[in-house]
């Protein structure tokens, strides 16, 4: 029994490593892209790519929770952090609160309340990467809270100017300060709900994913500046 157990756990570290890998890849060649005149043809693969990134997440990270009443915790965790998530965008959308006012563009996706729904699986993804993040800092729960939310407000801060360059939505005016307390608000009371509930998981993957899209808007900003 232990040996099968060693052995799950050898195959779903390899297949985390895999992932990590496929994730620098698959951005690394996106910012690339973008530089070149096929441009266009990037924009328009980008909610493939966003899709395919979380659902592969998702599959492993759910793959390394432990216990029974810990993945159904997880999962409802995620039904109610998306669900959330797009409650809110929808209020800023449509009128101009938590976030200030802004309207998305038709590049990220089907839409529902004026919000795409990779918006939603987004916030996932971010706040599942900034807590593996922060769990390398630090094993205090209201550290690891903090932290994850820090974490998330400086990646929005990274990709703001970014996901405007690349048309991804417009903001109606300079973008207010609510907008990253929103963002920490939220990222620290998803973060808090793993943390709290004791739900540990495989963070490699939720880090790379992370990482990835911060090196990809990274990216773009350097093209910003030498366009």
């Amino acid at each position: 029994m232990r040996q099968r157990r060693n052995e799950r756990e050898r195959q779903l570290m390899r297949h985390s490593d895999r992932l990590c890998r496929f994730y620098y890849a698959i951005y690394g060649a996106g910012v690339v892209g973008m530089a070149l005149p096929v441009k266009t043809f990037f924009l328009s693969v980008v909610p493939v790519v966003l899709f395919v990134s979380a659902v592969l997440l998702f599959t492993a990270v759910f793959s390394t929770v432990r216990g029974a009443g810990a993945r159904r915790i997880f999962l409802v965790w995620c039904g109610l952090v998306f669900g959330m998530t797009m409650f809110l965008e929808a209020l800023g959308v449509n009128y101009g609160l938590v976030f200030g006012a802004y309207v998305y563009s038709d590049i990220l996706g089907v839409q529902l309340w004026g919000v795409p729904l990779l918006i939603g699986i987004k916030w996932l993804t971010v706040i599942l990467g900034a807590v593996a993040a922060a769990i390398t800092f630090t094993a205090r729960k209201w550290l690891i809270i903090t932290v994850a939310g820090v974490i998330a407000v400086l990646f929005d801060y990274l990709l703001e100017p970014a996901a405007l360059y690349l048309g991804f939505w417009r903001w109606d005016g300079p973008i207010p300060l609510s907008n990253y307390l929103a963002w920490f608000l939220i990222a620290a009371a998803g973060a808090a709900v793993l943390v709290w509930r004791g739900i540990s998981f495989d963070g490699r993957a939720a880090r790379a994913l992370l990482t990835a899209q911060t090196l990809f808007f990274a990216g773009i900003r350097l093209l910003m500046l030498v366009s």
